[in-house]
């Protein structure tokens, strides 16, 4: 008696049925997928010109608040874009106070157009974004 027999007589399952039920299965998975909604229904994310004040405020008193639109999961995050940003400001780093941004649109990431945090792409994705707000506030 072959192992497939007794797989067979024992669950009632034969090669071809669970070949039919597998391929039916992951038709299902394949489609439900890729008609999920949350993977299509956010905007496309487009070249918009972020305003600076959305991401820096100047106090009068010459601290420099920067809202990060990151969550510090201990990649140093919350330190390595306002720097990104004060440096060129050509701001002095000891007047930096690094805040967490609050949940706007103005706060998406700009590669996937959602405010997320995953992946350890938060600097790669944000670092030019950053880049230029330091610039336009400089200017």
């Amino acid at each position: 008696m072959s192992a497939a027999s007794v797989v067979s007589k024992e669950s009632g399952l034969n090669r071809r049925s669970f070949l039919r039920v597998s391929a039916t299965a992951a038709g299902g998975l394949i489609v439900s997928l890729y008609l999920d909604p949350p993977l299509f229904s956010q905007p496309k994310p487009s070249a918009k010109i972020y305003p600076p004040d959305a991401f820096v405020h100047i106090k009068p008193d010459g601290d420099i608040i920067i809202q990060v639109n990151r969550l510090e999961f201990g990649q140093g995050v919350q330190t390595a874009l306002p720097m990104v940003l004060a440096d060129e400001m050509d701001a002095d780093w000891s007047r930096v106070i690094a805040e967490l941004a609050p949940a706007a649109d103005v706060y998406r990431d700009p590669v996937f157009g959602i405010q997320m945090v995953g992946g350890s792409g938060s600097i790669a994705h944000s670092f030019q974004q950053y880049r230029e707000l330091g610039a336009k506030t400089r200017a």
